[in-house]
């Protein structure tokens, strides 16, 4: 790029601004960490539970994010560390690299400080998103639920009491974790991460509809925390289906007819084409 602006005598100083390059190396580097979290967010069939978890996993990556800038090891920064090392034979460098260290400390402070301001009321809920695959084991005393009395769930308690005595409803959750856990190891094996994501949804979601009505106020709780909206992900990418439909090539199409079109564009449902094209006759020219 120097040389580029040099050929047409374009000036810019911050190309020779050591301390510069530092920062848009630094600043590379975390966008990079940052870029892996968003895709783990993204996507559909993520219940918050799992959305929260990488969210905590993030934070705990901060944490070792900063002891490697501390320890200057930089592993997890290989653009600092690769700028930092073709600048260390410069004056003064020694001096400018320890401010530099300090300086990026302070930035994944604030950034963590961001982090527990932003998801605090989530932290509130975290062992309320247990729920969801830990009923048998919950302590009902843990739940948070001043945000969900609009469900009505006055008996909760006496049914988790009801819930967490029986053996036959305690052990299908039970059995639910080890096919969950057997279908990741398997599934990241064959490298079908979102097809996971999706089942795992549905499979959560399964098993909480084949409770009986017995345990209806934990099913309503269930159902609550499953439908909770972690991401605007599904919305984002539902208008840019409708977008895509309603473009100015098709601006003629009515409301009832875009309908339609988003909701088959946005089904999860694959028909079978060779088994419907089978049940017809071609039609032979004369």
């Amino acid at each position: 790029i120097k040389l580029f602006l040099n050929e047409k005598n374009d000036v810019f100083d911050e190309l020779s601004n050591i301390e510069w390059l530092s920062d848009l190396m630094f600043c590379c580097d975390i966008t990079q960490h940052f870029n892996e979290l968003n895709k783990k967010l993204q996507g559909p069939g993520q219940v918050v539970l799992v959305m929260f978890e990488n969210i905590k996993t993030f934070m705990a990556k901060l944490d070792i994010f900063s002891n490697d800038l501390k320890m200057k090891i930089l592993k997890y920064f290989p653009y600092l560390q690769k700028h930092l090392q073709a600048t260390e034979n410069f004056e003064n460098s020694i001096i400018t690299q320890d401010h530099t260290i300090k300086k990026y400390l302070a930035v994944i402070e604030e950034i963590k400080q961001a982090f527990l301001d932003r998801f605090n009321q989530f932290k509130d809920l975290e062992k309320t998103f247990h729920f969801i695959l830990y009923p048998h084991k919950i302590e009902f005393n843990n739940l948070e639920l001043t945000v969900l009395t609009w469900l009505g769930i006055e008996n909760l308690e006496m049914e988790i009491a009801e819930f967490q005595n029986s053996f036959m409803w305690k052990n299908k959750f039970e059995n639910l974790i080890t096919d969950l856990q057997n279908q990741v190891l398997e599934n990241i094996s064959d490298n079908k991460k979102n097809k996971l994501e999706q089942r795992t949804e549905n499979i959560i979601l399964k098993e909480w509809d084949s409770l009986p009505d017995t345990f209806i106020t934990m099913k309503k709780l269930a159902n609550a925390l499953l439908t909770m909206f972690g991401s605007t992900y599904v919305c984002e990418s539902l208008f840019s289906s409708m977008n895509f439909i309603k473009s100015t090539q098709r601006n003629r199409l009515g409301n009832e007819m875009t309908a339609a079109c988003v909701r088959v564009m946005s089904s999860k449902y694959e028909p079978n084409i060779q088994q419907l094209s089978a049940n017809k006759q071609q039609q032979v020219s004369h």
